[in-house]
């Protein structure tokens, strides 16, 4: 008798073979996966309990450890070898991609990250001409945070850039104009000196689509005051900072832009008046 219950006890435990039906399994390993890995990773948020599991588990599972991918942290500790194997094999899970110092290995990751949806890149050291051509062998961006002297009308024209519809500017940007061209745009941020550009022609109401949300983290006077669209925000000061935000959506928080959106919702509710924020 307590053989056979310590047969039974044995069977229950092994993880060999799935007792449900692998499609179902894999589903909600896949769900679990998601709501319990969160980034930065860490031992506590990659989800090991499901890893160790089973073999077939920790499969399911490694995809969503590559949705975001910060070149720095990804490239300390591999050789190039060992980071072009992850990425031609994850690669297509990044949904998420942050550049890193170094110029060359940000750009040929973020060449092997096809369906990459939102992308940041605030090292200075990089020409927009440098990343537009790795940019061009992703199909999936929405949303682009860059660093910028000049913006080549031409360039924004290429199809890559047509779903865009967040951008966040830093830099010295001349004019604004240039943002015209991409058709999905919807939510602007600006971090430039107010001297050099006047952003009043991305308000026009007649413009399609509309813009919805305008957030700005410095002194803007030829910015609409009246502008219900208009938020702003406190400045962030350091690049930790930065991070931290940036890794608000991936992780399912509210960031700034959302933060911006019921801003405007509260407003256009009148539940705020527009000078009281």
């Amino acid at each position: 008798m307590f053989a056979q219950s310590a047969t039974m006890a044995n069977n229950a435990c092994d993880t060999t073979y799935p007792v449900l039906p692998v499609e179902l399994e894999q589903n909600i390993v896949e769900i679990a996966a998601f709501m319990i890995i969160s980034f930065p990773l860490s031992c506590t948020s990659c989800a090991l309990e499901l890893q160790l599991t089973a073999q077939r588990f920790r499969e399911w599972t490694m995809p969503f450890l590559y949705r975001v991918l910060h070149a720095n942290s990804f490239s300390a500790g591999r050789t190039e070898s060992e980071s072009t194997e992850i990425l031609n094999r994850y690669g297509k899970h990044i949904r998420h991609f942050f550049f890193g110092w170094d110029i060359q290995k940000s750009l040929e990751a973020l060449k092997r990250s096809p369906m990459v949806q939102s992308i940041v890149n605030w090292n200075v050291h990089t020409e927009f001409e440098e990343m537009h051509s790795a940019v061009q062998h992703t199909s999936s961006l929405r949303r682009l945070s860059i660093f910028v002297g000049t913006l080549k009308p031409e360039l924004l024209s290429s199809p890559v850039y047509c779903n865009i519809t967040h951008i966040e500017i830093a830099g010295f940007l001349a004019d604004p104009n240039v943002l015209v061209r991409l058709p999905n745009l919807t939510h602007l941020c600006i971090y430039i000196s107010h001297d050099v550009a006047d952003f009043n022609v991305l308000l026009d109401p007649g413009r399609k689509p509309l813009i919805q949300v305008v957030v700005y983290f410095n002194h803007y006077p030829q910015v609409r005051p009246a502008d219900a669209r208009v938020i702003k925000l406190k400045r962030l000061d350091t690049y930790t900072e930065v991070e931290d935000q940036w890794m608000r959506n991936p992780n399912g928080e509210m960031d700034f832009w959302e933060l911006a959106e019921r801003m405007v919702y509260a407003r256009r509710g009148t539940f705020f008046s527009i000078s009281s924020y």
